[in-house]
């Protein structure tokens, strides 16, 4: 679906329908046919696949019609508000009949061209508290049915149940848009989020400053231009993936604190999730006293990240080799032998441009 409609926009008959721009989609680890959707005005969407059935599929293909009706067509005819079934049923068949055709598939449902309005209805089902700019990432959790992220140009992170309208935590990594966000695959607390400053910024719920304030524990300088997509490898849980605005894929090694599971982390993130939707004010807005605003200093944990370059064209290049010259002590291309962290990641090929 490109565009979503505003819950309750069209309720009442012949209302005008409000629809918006989808910017980001992300569906649930848990279940298969629930989603969240960003959209371009910030509003953040729950919609499902059956939350508009109607009725069961079965119930048509077996309704004792002389003209039979294929699973796809009864799955679409599902949909249709009770107000409307019985008119687009009949106006559907009698165009069959006309056709001289004994099978109502797809394509003769389109063909009797029933209103669009009845046959897609809205499958929005909960809204979230909006953000104040495009909503440009949605991103579930792998470990908690529950959980999600969404980033939005107006620099917040937030941090989401599908239970509640209101964000569980809000951060701040920086005072300029984020546009996209990414969990790890192998730790349940950590995430990384990439912003328009070219900074790529970890967080691991599970090590609050001082204060016990959750600020990014490792920051990463991929780029003068804005990280635009992040990707954590499901296979090998030390390395994290950028794309971004100069055209390059970046691959960057995380420290093992990063990428190796803590002792019962799972059931850590699952009492963290329990004990903030159970606090009363819901939401806690995380950066300098308070206020959107740059990192805590010192974020860049030691020893946190390695980096190499290999050259995408060369039909030599072997992504294992170049993972393990990311290891401390390996020197590729003149990178100093001891890997530092905060140096540019691995790129992989030249910048994606008109030219290659």
């Amino acid at each position: 679906a490109r565009r979503a409609a505003q819950p309750g926009a069209a309720a009442a008959s012949g209302a005008r329908r409000v629809v918006h721009g989808v910017t980001a989609m992300s569906f649930s680890s848990e279940d298969p046919s629930s989603f969240v959707v960003g959209v371009e005005s910030g509003l953040v969407l729950k919609a499902s696949l059956t939350a508009t059935e109607q009725r069961k599929p079965h119930t048509i293909t077996t309704s004792g019609s002389d003209l039979v009706w294929t699973t796809d067509a009864a799955v679409l005819l599902s949909r249709v508000a009770y107000s409307d079934y019985q008119k687009t049923k009949l106006k559907i068949e009698k165009a069959a009949i006309l056709a001289r055709e004994y099978e109502v598939g797809l394509p003769m449902v389109y063909e009797a061209s029933p209103p669009a309005s009845a046959l897609f209805v809205s499958p929005v089902t909960f809204s979230y508290e909006p953000h104040a700019g495009p909503v440009y990432d949605v991103a579930h959790s792998p470990f908690h049915r529950n959980l999600f992220l969404s980033v939005s140009t107006d620099s917040a992170v937030r941090l989401c149940s599908m239970l509640q309208a209101t964000p569980l935590l809000t951060f701040y990594p920086s005072s300029s848009s984020v546009f996209c966000a990414a969990w790890s695959t192998s730790r349940p607390m950590v995430f990384a989020v990439g912003c328009a400053d070219g900074r790529l910024y970890v967080y691991d719920l599970l090590a609050p400053d001082a204060s016990g304030q959750h600020r990014p524990i490792e920051t990463l300088q991929v780029s003068t231009r804005p990280v635009f997509s992040v990707a954590f490898n499901k296979k090998s849980a030390d390395m994290v993936a950028t794309g971004d605005g100069d055209g390059f894929v970046k691959v960057w090694k995380l420290s093992g604190w990063l990428s190796t599971v803590q002792l019962m982390e799972s059931d850590k993130l699952e009492s963290f999730v329990s004990r903030l939707s159970a606090a009363d004010d819901g939401e806690e807005d995380v950066g300098d006293d308070g206020e959107p605003g740059e990192s805590a200093a010192g974020a860049t944990a030691a020893g946190g990240v390695g980096s190499a370059t290999l050259d995408f064209d060369d039909d030599d290049a072997d992504l294992n080799s170049a993972a393990d010259a990311l290891r401390p002590g390996a020197g590729v291309d003149g990178v100093g032998a001891a890997a530092r962290p905060g140096e540019p990641g691995m790129v992989l090929g030249n910048s994606f441009d008109d030219d290659m």
